[in-house]
């Protein structure tokens, strides 16, 4: 394998990886309503795979490029289930470190996050121990987020 076609393999990769992972960011923001957001990155979304599919098809002679092409949908896939999750994390951060010590029950909702119950003789106020006891307590919370520990 010369270094041209190795270039180029990692270069579909590259390119296939960008390109789904747009594409899973590009759905969640369909389903989210951002609608403008969703529009530029299906631009970039299809140049991007138009780029890709284009050096494999062109170049057939090299049966290498397309077992780049599908490493690349699957790594792409992966990486962009996570960055998916990562906002969901945070809004279950948030949730965790504004409980009170009177209510520890946690209920998910439909996006997948967690949110803590308060109670009016709290009146919003909460420690990081609270929030460190409910983490540890709480295996509805780690359930929703795979077992996920930012208050150790």
């Amino acid at each position: 394998m010369n270094l041209t076609v190795f270039v180029t393999f990692w270069l579909i990769v590259l390119a296939r990886i960008t390109d789904v992972s747009l594409d899973t960011i590009r759905t969640v923001s369909v389903v989210q309503g951002r609608r403008v957001f969703a529009a530029v990155l299906g631009f970039f979304e299809a140049v991007v795979y138009v780029c890709a599919v284009a050096k494999v098809l062109l170049n057939m002679n090299q049966p290498v490029y397309a077992l780049a092409y599908g490493l690349g949908f699957a790594l792409g896939t992966y990486l962009g289930m996570v960055i998916e999750q990562i906002p969901a994390r945070v809004r279950l951060v948030t949730s965790v470190a504004t409980i009170c010590k009177h209510s520890l029950s946690a209920h998910a909702s439909f996006e997948g996050t967690a949110s803590i119950g308060s109670h009016p003789a709290c009146a919003g106020a909460a420690t990081a121990s609270v929030a460190r006891e409910c983490w540890r307590t709480s295996g509805a919370i780690r359930r929703i987020t795979g077992g996920m520990d930012t208050f150790n």
